[in-house]
């Protein structure tokens, strides 16, 4: 249990301004959905450039340095992988409404929702931890309990 009304505090306002966020751009998308066809490929080309030069400039370089080429490789070709799969599985729900759009779209938010709470999972297990201080932290460590088997 966390002992401390101010990391709760915290806790709130990260989700009260996230959420925000989200639906301050969800509104924006609402209200400009008739420029679709030339904002929303300027922000997607926008995203994906930001997101590879991340990776390819921050996040690679570091992995390299802490584990190694090979390790390296291994990590990209699994999430590849892992990727494919995820991708292979969701072909598989079926989704019937009266417009195959809104199968599109439904489809979608699925898939997003997934890979947000699979994004999201080791952060919030770090942020637990950390939030309980060195008195989790250390045992947990110490344990080698996988994150997958807290669940």
């Amino acid at each position: 249990m966390i002992g401390n009304s101010s990391a709760i505090h915290s806790g709130l306002w990260g989700f009260i301004i996230g959420g925000g966020g989200i639906g301050i751009g969800g509104l924006a998308a609402y209200f400009l959905l008739y420029l679709h066809r030339v904002i929303l490929p300027l922000l997607i080309i926008s995203a994906v450039g930001m997101i590879f030069t991340l990776v390819l400039f921050e996040i690679v370089p570091e992995s390299i340095q802490l584990g190694g080429i090979f390790l390296t490789f291994i990590g990209i070709t699994t999430g590849y992988i892992l990727a494919k799969q995820i991708d292979r599985l969701f072909h598989r729900i079926i989704i019937i409404t009266n417009d195959p759009r809104k199968d599109i779209y439904i489809r979608s938010g699925i898939v997003l929702t997934f890979a947000i709470a699979l994004h999201n999972f080791p952060s919030g297990i770090a942020l637990g931890s950390s939030l309980e201080g060195i008195t989790l932290g250390i045992p947990f460590v110490l344990s080698r309990i996988s994150p997958w088997d807290c669940v």
